[in-house]
């Protein structure tokens, strides 16, 4: 006889066991959508998003009976943010519609893109906080509404972006934080080495797909631009003496005009710190939805009759811009004496 080991048995826990029930007020318009991570769920108005987690998720050893139910509220973005639609809603609308490779979690797969939506999210509130500051600024400077003293010879005091180091210093730390989650998603599907850039991704690929697959492709042609990002990073933490990220705020140069806040690695860079964050945050929201798909539609089975189409009128409360649909190529219609092809869907 084998010995089995030990298990208390369940308590009974009435007062948390019942359904919970709250009321969504913060926000504009009704709910627009609805998403389970597994261990939470995440409520969508177009311009706000309620989190709620059960007791289960709050007490899962189960020792407090009257665990509560917790719901917060963000107010950063709801549905109508394409962070949110399309990196959460949307991948959870393609995970519905296709099968899943042996060893794939959906829920897994779910928590990862809301990781990275939450720290590209930061990015953008960030990236929004300075860009509001420089044009205020760039504003006032052409009005000529900077004080000006010393017979108007100087300025006093003269504008600056408030914090210009620490916020872009905090973006890069979380522009980094996606890339790296960005590179760890067809680790959700195959075993492949956890890797933190697209250049040893590529590398780690080979052997798993083909070089000449859309992952394969995908990953080799956003090499450079997602160096880019991780370099800026790096080298404002740990500068060497033939580079160092430079982290410039407003400045009168020598020939009396006024430059933007800039940044830049080497010696006679100077990229506009604004406008590089506002391009940053589209393309990695643009690059986190590129990866997923393009991870999705490489390990799925594909013998499922399911194909990707851009969806042709996104719906502003909620644009998703791309979904599955049945591929009526192959499908079999019986009935007919024989198999009828009809062409495929969407564009």
């Amino acid at each position: 006889m084998i010995a089995k080991k030990y298990e208390p048995p369940k308590v009974p826990m009435p007062a948390r066991e019942g359904a919970g029930k709250f009321e969504f007020k913060e926000g504009t318009g009704p709910i627009t959508r609805m998403v389970s991570y597994g261990s939470f769920m995440e409520i969508y108005k177009v311009d706000t998003t309620a989190q709620l987690r059960s007791p289960e998720d709050v007490d899962p050893e189960r020792t407090n009976p009257n665990a509560p139910w917790v719901s917060t509220v963000d107010v950063r973005a709801g549905s109508g943010n394409e962070i949110v639609s399309r990196l959460c809603v949307q991948s959870s609308e393609l995970l519905k519609a296709v099968r899943l490779p042996a060893g794939a979690d959906k829920e897994v797969l779910l928590r990862h893109m809301h990781r990275i939506k939450e720290e590209l999210l930061q990015c953008q509130q960030v990236s929004r906080r300075v860009s509001d500051q420089v044009r205020e600024i760039i504003g006032k400077i052409e009005r000529n509404e900077v004080k000006r003293d010393n017979y108007g010879r100087g300025f006093n005091p003269f504008p600056q972006v408030k914090d210009l180091h620490h916020e872009a210093n905090n973006f890069l730390i979380s522009a980094n934080k996606v890339v790296r989650a960005i590179c760890g998603i067809p680790r959700l599907y195959v075993r492949v080495k956890e890797d933190s850039n697209f250049d040893y991704l590529a590398k780690t690929l080979v052997g798993v797909v083909a070089a000449d697959s859309d992952l394969s492709r995908f990953v080799t042609d956003q090499a450079d631009s997602v160096r880019r990002i991780v370099d800026l990073r790096n080298y404002a933490e740990h500068a060497r003496d033939d580079r160092q990220t430079e982290i410039a705020n407003f400045k009168v140069q020598a020939d009396g005009r006024i430059r933007v806040p800039f940044w830049g690695m080497l010696k006679g860079e100077e990229t506009n710190i604004h406008e590089e964050m506002e391009a940053i945050t589209l393309y990695l929201q643009d690059i986190a939805e590129g990866m997923f798909i393009l991870s999705l539609q490489q390990f799925r089975p594909q013998n499922f009759p399911m194909i990707l189409v851009a969806v042709e009128q996104p719906d502003p409360e909620c644009p998703l811009f791309y979904q599955f649909v049945p591929d009526m190529s192959k499908l079999k219609f019986e009935g007919l004496g024989r198999t009828d092809e009809m062409p495929a869907s969407g564009r």
